[in-house]
């Protein structure tokens, strides 16, 4: 299991005054580091913590599974109860002095092999607390120590992540380096990480060879590179499949185009579209029969068709990179005659011959 080591640094930009936050941007921070955290992270454990009730005992609560860390008591007089009136005044005052926090891994005193964290900022779980002395309301001589909860929610203020990735010296750098070559075995990972572009080189020669047809089922079977999903590195839930129009606009699938309200979408979406990993089959395998038939006929080209991970709780496929999931797949790929128990990429076509 690994043992993390976690700094909190105060951020040295107000993030509040961006428009957009893009995952590969580093917010600049001070060095000086105003807490710290070592340990173990158990994400489904939750613990009982100090409640803190205002003229009476203090309690214990159960609370969710949480990552709690202390910041430097001098810091927090100087930024938060000394700071002037004018600066407490409005929420744009404070920000603009406090800026904000920034946490992060220290690698160099972290050990084991590491993980992925992610947290909560959608409700109220996440916060700043302070915890006080004063005077009791009712005695003079009796002192409380009450608690103040400043909830660190995306409705109020911008929370941001900086991904990075490094491939160097892996498998994945030779195949970025070689983007034309054909592997047996390919990579998908989200955090905007890893996506294939697979294409369908064989559809013309299909289209002249055999003529004019029906599709009546097409499906797109993805393997998974056999003993890549041993926890804790299990494979991604769920895949998802989108396409480039002319100006390499990410597009959904015909067979997978619901409409909405700006939409009308495809009338041939069936609603059972695939991508889910069966742990059974070991694969992923998706409905593509209005696409196929779509590039037989000739109403689309294929500018590129994509393949990446995709949040599983999400009620509809997203094409743009998951920053909200962190499982990855190892899948197989494209071979011309695969022997029994390889692991492959094979689109199946199902059709009726039109005279």
């Amino acid at each position: 299991t690994a043992n993390y080591s976690i700094d909190v640094h105060q951020l040295n930009e107000d993030i509040s005054l961006n428009d957009t936050f893009l995952s590969n941007k580093t917010y600049a921070n001070s060095s000086t580091i105003i807490g710290n955290k070592i340990g173990k992270i158990y994400p489904n454990t939750k613990y009982k913590v100090t409640d803190i009730v205002v003229g009476k005992p203090d309690t214990l609560k159960v609370v969710t599974p949480r990552l709690r860390i202390a910041l430097d008591k001098t810091f927090i007089l100087n930024n938060i109860l000394y700071s002037v009136t004018e600066d407490l005044k409005t929420n744009v005052n404070f920000v603009k002095k406090f800026r904000g926090l920034k946490v992060q891994i220290n690698k160099t005193n972290s050990t084991g092999n590491g993980g992925l964290m992610f947290f909560d900022f959608a409700g109220t779980n996440s916060s700043l607390e302070l915890y006080y002395k004063k005077q009791n309301a009712t005695s003079t001589t009796t002192i409380d120590t009450v608690a103040v909860n400043f909830p660190i929610t995306t409705t109020s203020n911008p929370v941001a992540a900086t991904i990075k990735h490094d491939y160097t010296g892996t498998a994945v750098a030779t195949q970025l380096a070689n983007p034309n070559t054909q592997y047996a075995t390919t990579y998908l990972q989200p955090l905007a990480g890893l996506r294939n572009k697979i294409s369908f080189p064989h559809l013309a020669k299909f289209s002249t060879n055999v003529g004019k047809v029906a599709v009546n089922k097409a499906e797109l079977v993805i393997d998974l590179s056999t003993g890549s999903d041993i926890i804790p590195y299990g494979a991604a839930p769920r895949l998802s499949l989108y396409r480039y129009d002319i100006a390499e606009r990410r597009q959904n699938l015909p067979d997978n185009n619901a409409g909405s309200q700006t939409s009308a979408g495809d009338v041939r979406n069936t609603g059972v579209f695939g991508g889910y990993f069966n742990t059974v089959t070991k694969q992923y395998v998706f409905v593509v029969t209005a696409y196929i038939q779509d590039l037989l006929d000739g109403k689309l080209v294929d500018y590129g068709t994509f393949l990446a991970p995709t949040p599983s709780t999400a009620s509809e496929f997203s094409v743009f990179p998951s920053i909200s999931t962190g499982a990855r797949s190892v899948i197989g790929s494209y071979k011309k005659s695969p022997a029994a128990g390889d692991n492959v990429m094979k689109l199946n076509i199902y059709y009726t011959k039109i005279n």
